[in-house]
C-alpha cells in the first residue's frame, strides 16, 4: 500500500525515534507491536489513527507491511515532540527502558498477552486488516479474561470451520 506523505513522515519519525531510543537494539517484532498499540490507544482517545497504518491480524500479533518496509529502509529523521511523547507513554506502560534481551522479552510477552486478550482482535480473522472504525469505541476496551495465545486461536478457528462445514453437510442431508 502506498502511504501518503504525512503518514510516511510520521512513520519514519516513529521508527527513527525508537531506533535512537533503543540504540538500534529494539526487536523488529516489538516495533510492530508498539506501533500497533500507538495506533490503538490514539484511536481510542481521538477516533482517528495517529500515523495512519494498517495492520493485519496474525497468529503472533498484528503486522504492518508499512512498518516492515520502514524497518528495511530506515531513515534517520528528526522526530517531533508529539511522536516522542506518544511512544514514551507506551514504552513506560510496558516498562521497556533498558532494551536488554530479558527486558524486551518481558515487554513482548506483556504486549502480546494484552493484544490477544482484546475482544476485537479475536473477532478479526487472521490475515485480515484490523479496522478499528468497524467496532464501537467501547468494544476496543473489552478484554477476554483468559490467557489465549495465537496458536490456540488458530486451532479454535480451524475447529469452528470444520464444525460449520460438517453442519452444512448434515443440513443438506436433512433437507433431501
Amino acid at each position: 500500500m502506498q502511504l501518503d506523505n504525512a503518514t510516511e513522515q510520521r512513520l519514519n519519525e516513529a521508527v527513527s525515534y525508537l531506533r535512537h531510543k533503543s540504540n538500534e537494539r529494539l526487536w523488529a517484532r516489538l516495533y510492530q507491536k508498539i506501533l500497533f498499540l500507538l495506533e490503538l490507544e490514539y484511536f481510542k482517545e481521538h477516533g482517528t489513527l495517529f500515523i495512519g497504518l494498517k495492520f493485519k491480524s496474525y497468529k503472533y500479533g498484528p503486522f504492518s507491511e508499512e512498518v516492515a518496509n520502514a524497518l528495511d529502509n530506515p531513515q534517520a529523521v528528526e522526530h517531533s515532540q508529539r511522536v516522542q511523547e506518544k511512544l514514551d507513554e507506551i514504552l513506560e506502560r510496558y516498562d521497556l527502558k533498558d532494551y536488554s534481551r530479558s527486558n524486551m522479552q518481558q515487554a513482548y510477552t506483556q504486549i502480546i498477552d494484552h493484544i490477544h486478550s482484546l475482544l476485537f482482535y479475536h473477532l478479526t480473522p487472521f490475515g485480515h486488516i484490523i479496522e478499528f472504525e468497524k467496532y464501537p469505541i467501547e468494544s476496543l476496551f473489552e478484554r477476554l479474561e483468559t490467557k489465549i495465545d495465537g496458536e490456540f486461536l488458530e486451532n479454535e478457528r480451524g475447529e469452528f470451520y470444520r464444525l460449520r462445514h460438517q453442519a452444512k453437510g448434515l443440513t443438506c442431508q436433512f433437507l433431501t
